[in-house]
């Protein structure tokens, strides 16, 4: 039973990304496809369930924080990168880049996951919990009436991005 709550918790900490990702493009009012949060979601399960193979087979020769300070450098670098060219959130190029680097530390994760021994059901879990919280996360995002966010509406979804990384690279 601890095993299985221990996984779920597991599951909800990887998915707190894409919680904060779909708020940021909520407060700017632009809808995700859901075939797009879809395939984020899946992405990250096979990323997460690869990376349990070789977190079984390379033991602990990766150094794990490593992984999470180089996620939250890119995080940061997006970040920054929207801040000063605000590239149309709705090309899916700039979606692929946002799967790419929040799948980076999750590479950590599910070699991490893969090291305790953690069972296979991990992946998909995770991957479900991203898709939930990413949706979760844009309604919160649009239903959003804090004056003070709607006001600089066009900054805040790099600003998040921006603390994202910094809260990996200082808490990892």
């Amino acid at each position: 039973m601890l095993n299985i709550l221990v996984t779920f918790l597991l599951s909800l900490l990887v998915s707190l990304d894409g919680y904060v990702i779909g708020f940021s493009f909520g407060l700017k009012r632009i809808r995700i496809p859901l075939s797009i949060v879809m395939m984020i979601a899946g992405f990250s399960s096979v990323v997460i369930l690869i990376s349990m193979g070789v977190g079984h087979l390379i033991g602990e020769l990766v150094p794990t924080k490593n992984i999470q300070v180089f996620a939250g450098l890119l995080l940061i670098g997006a970040g920054l990168y929207h801040f000063l060219q605000d590239p149309p959130l709705y090309r899916r190029s700039y979606f692929l880049m946002i799967a790419l680097f929040m799948n980076i530390d999750n590479i950590g994760y599910g070699i991490q996951a893969g090291l305790a021994q953690r069972p296979l059901s991990f992946a998909p879990l995770a991957g479900l919990l991203l898709c939930v919280s990413m949706v979760v996360g844009v309604i919160h995002g649009q239903e959003t009436k804090n004056r003070f966010l709607l006001r600089y509406v066009s900054i805040a979804p790099a600003l998040l991005f921006i603390l994202l990384g910094l809260s990996k690279v200082l808490l990892s």
